[in-house]
């Protein structure tokens, strides 16, 4: 991914906590031009349905142990842009590893 800076490690992403620890992280990083957050279920599927939903209630995502779900943010909500469940990335792996093989031909 090309990310070379030290990791942070936020208390808001450890299990049990609340949406507003989540979101004052969030607000932390405002900044940046992009923020990649990894946590444990079943948080980090509530906090994005609550992130995605316009009202604050929270929107049914489910996310699977390794998906990957892309959200931009706006003010007081999100857009989610995609969610990829882990067999997706799998294929989507495959294929990418399968078209960078240079072609050779055996005559």
């Amino acid at each position: 991914m090309g990310y070379e800076g030290k990791l942070q490690i936020e208390a808001a992403l450890r299990p049990g906590t609340a949406f507003a620890d989540f979101r004052r992280m969030l607000e932390k990083y405002a900044r940046q031009e992009s923020v990649m957050v990894v946590g444990h279920n079943p948080n980090l599927s509530q906090f994005l349905g609550t992130l995605i939903s316009e009202s604050g209630c929270e929107a049914s995502v489910e996310l699977k142990k390794g998906a990957v779900a892309r959200v931009d943010m706006r003010r007081s909500s999100g857009t989610l842009q995609w969610c990829l469940t882990p067999k997706a990335l799998r294929t989507l792996y495959t294929a990418a590893v399968e078209s960078s093989r240079p072609n050779t031909s055996r005559k």
